[in-house]
């Protein structure tokens, strides 16, 4: 059964600020969801980092994607995660 997630969005730098986008995804859980908006995901600059939240006022971040080059600032290579016991902020 599907479930109804919200979703933020930020592209790379182009050429020199990035654009944001929001909005709803409907999948089986959060890394689906993630996985799905990822691979979807459409904008000239590509994807800089994305966030899955609950569909509720409150809005906890429950999975989070980094490209290569937002993770390389953190040491990483690109990265999906599951966030456990952490607060995310409204989005």
């Amino acid at each position: 059964m599907k479930k109804k997630f919200r979703y933020v969005t930020n592209s790379n730098a182009f050429p020199f600020f990035s654009e944001s986008g929001s909005g709803s995804i409907d999948a089986k859980d959060p890394m689906s969801a993630l996985k799905k908006l990822v691979r979807n995901y459409d904008h000239p600059a590509g994807l800089y980092a994305a966030a899955i939240s609950e569909d509720s006022d409150e809005g906890r971040t429950l999975a989070r994607y980094l490209s290569a080059r937002a993770a390389s600032k953190e040491g990483e290579k690109e990265v999906y995660e599951i966030v456990k016991g952490k607060r995310g902020g409204k989005r």
